[in-house]
């Protein structure tokens, strides 16, 4: 789970969702971004959620669901049909994120979005 915000204060279910990470490892990765104010303990990205780390995050999914199923997850440039991304935040981010992983290769279809803004 990729999970952006402008501060701290604003990650909900933070405590939660680490501990099911630390659970889950091989099932659930966190990693926080928070973008308007500066982590000194390294425990949050200090940036937006970026084309390379979606990538990242889309190969590690690939990986689990080929474990699960028991066979090759993705063919070139395109993944699996187990793969699904869910983005929810304002329009402009939530565009840039779903332009990012038709770059990446995911299909439209696979791509849902929680319009709340």
């Amino acid at each position: 789970l990729l999970y952006s915000a402008s501060t701290a204060d604003e990650l909900l279910f933070e405590p939660q969702l680490t501990a099911m990470a630390k659970e889950y490892p091989s099932n659930f990765s966190m990693i926080y971004h928070v973008t308007k104010e500066e982590d000194s303990n390294g425990k949050y990205q200090n940036e937006r959620i970026s084309s390379k780390e979606i990538g990242e995050a889309l190969r590690w999914a690939d990986n689990c669901a080929s474990i699960t199923s028991g066979g090759p997850s993705s063919s070139q440039g395109s993944h699996t049909s187990m793969t699904s991304v869910y983005i929810c935040g304002p329009n402009g981010m939530a565009e840039e994120i779903g332009d990012i992983c038709k770059v990446q290769g995911v299909p439209r279809s696979h791509v849902h979005f929680e319009k709340w803004w």
